[in-house]
């Protein structure tokens, strides 16, 4: 039972995060009102300082590559199913080669901050 626990918190936590995150940018925001307006880099500084440990660019990498990874490891563990569900998945989804490009250049990009 605490694995689902862990797995509810890790899924929930981002979210949370996220939320206090808002309500930080907008008090900043509404302080900065009462001097001289910030240049957009010092609002891109202020975003990343606050959202600097959250998880919710990683997310989306981690949903758009999930079909790769089971067809992976049903392959790894002699699953014809996970693959057929995995290519099923893929099969589902509109463009999925081309999301799932634009989702892994960005999260590469955002890190090697191109």
């Amino acid at each position: 039972m605490g694995w689902w626990k862990d797995t509810a918190t890790a899924l929930i936590e981002p979210v949370t995060v996220a939320v206090k995150s808002r309500g930080k940018i907008k008090e900043i925001r509404a302080k900065a009102h009462l001097r001289e307006t910030l240049s957009e880099a010092e609002w891109e500084l202020i975003g990343k300082k606050i959202e600097g440990g959250t998880w919710k660019d990683e997310w989306v990498t981690v949903i758009f590559t999930s079909p790769i990874i089971m067809q992976i490891l049903g392959t790894i563990f002699n699953s014809p199913d996970t693959v057929e569900s995995a290519n099923n998945l893929i099969q589902i989804i509109p463009n999925y080669g081309v999301l799932l490009t634009m989702v892994v250049g960005a999260a590469i990009a955002r890190r090697v901050k191109l």
